[in-house]
């Protein structure tokens, strides 16, 4: 199971906003959004921005309870684009979820902590101080998707999730 994480550098905020109601669990197309976290699917792009660096990052559990992940990054070129795929910066990792929180360190952005909700899906925590992450509410299949669906959702904050 594979989540990806992608960070829009530059992108305004879309013109067409979701619903406020997002689903209380993660679907291959939506986030939640919870007061504390953002519930990711697996296998799926999630667009997250951050001090002008826009980067994907895919989560795919390695384990069948799913406490453990093994994760890729991508960090979108100059203009914010996820092409060409073959010129981006990437990188990858692992985290496992001991004793309650595993932790996905990404260069150029602060320390996302994270844990299993199930083997479909998982949990990205907000920061415990305002350092202006915006996760993108929708999930995307591919690089390519995120770059022909921009305009489909919102950009989600701690505020946004209550906090």
């Amino acid at each position: 199971m594979t989540l990806l994480v992608a960070l829009i550098l530059g992108t305004p905020a879309c013109s067409r906003l979701v619903d406020d109601n997002p689903p209380d669990v993660p679907t291959a197309q939506r986030l939640a959004v919870k007061p504390s976290a953002v519930g990711v699917p697996y296998d799926r792009f999630v667009v997250i921005r951050h001090d002008g660096h826009v980067i994907a990052v895919n989560l795919h559990a390695t384990s069948q309870l799913g406490d453990r992940i093994r994760y890729r990054w991508f960090e979108a070129n100059a203009d914010g684009w996820f092409a060409p795929e073959a010129n981006l910066e990437r990188g990858e990792g692992e985290a496992v979820e001991r004793p309650h929180t595993g932790r996905i360190a990404i260069p150029n952005l602060p320390t996302l902590h994270w844990s299993r909700g199930s083997q479909e899906s998982g949990w990205i925590y907000w920061p415990e101080r305002d350092t202006g992450l915006e996760i993108f509410s929708d999930a995307f299949a591919t690089l390519s998707e995120i770059e022909t669906r921009r305009g489909t959702g919102r950009w989600l904050d701690a505020g946004a999730g209550g906090k």
